[in-house]
């Protein structure tokens, strides 16, 4: 049977209510997110990390499959609901409207971009290459972000680090570009020639 402990599934209950009436409250970003404070958002993307993480280690750890099957549909919903909440906050930040996020902020953006679908990472690719390059994100991180675009398209990673696993156990990394096709890695630091939130904001509009 499935074990669901109770304290936590009220815990991510009251977390999510709490985040849908944030969304409430932010439908107009002009007036309602714009205008608060960056400490707020902070304490928003704090919740939104925790339960990012929080239904993969749940999930990794459990060894029972109706429970692990339980416990895919709690990550789907889960994702959503960050995305609904991040993508807005991304799109302020993209737009000058939001500044002085915390670090931890900082990562729960990505890592609800890191686990989006394949459009949606397309779609704010320059956001992240920009965030990479502001030194926020790691160097095995943004390699992560990048390979899993070029896999969701069934194209050849840049950087090899996805794989595919077979019903008998076994995994193979997928196909990769051919070192003369590789990209030049920016530093971490570095910005670009061009590079600005102004392009990031017509990549991604």
């Amino acid at each position: 049977f499935v074990v669901m402990k109770n304290n936590s599934v009220m815990k991510q209950f009251i977390n999510t209510l709490l985040l849908l009436i944030f969304l409430a409250f932010c439908s107009h970003p002009s007036k309602a997110q714009e205008q608060r404070p960056a400490v707020t958002i902070d304490s928003l993307l704090k919740v939104v990390l925790h339960n990012d993480q929080k239904v993969r280690r749940d999930y990794n750890q459990s060894h029972d499959p109706k429970e692990k099957e339980a416990y895919l549909r709690q990550w789907d919903r889960t994702d959503s609901i960050n995305q609904s909440i991040v993508l807005p906050i991304v799109d302020s930040i993209i737009n000058g409207r939001l500044e002085g996020l915390s670090a931890n902020s900082w990562r729960a953006c990505f890592m609800v971009l890191q686990h989006a679908d394949s459009p949606t990472q397309l779609k704010y690719l320059p956001f992240v290459t920009e965030y990479y390059r502001k030194g926020h994100i790691l160097n095995y991180e943004y390699l992560i972000y990048v390979d899993r675009i070029h896999a969701n398209q069934r194209k050849a990673q840049p950087f090899g680090s996805q794989s595919a696993e077979f019903p008998n156990g076994k995994r193979i990394f997928l196909p990769m570009l051919s070192k003369a096709n590789l990209p030049t890695l920016v530093q971490p630091g570095k910005r670009s020639a061009g590079s600005n939130w102004r392009t990031m904001k017509e990549a991604s509009s």
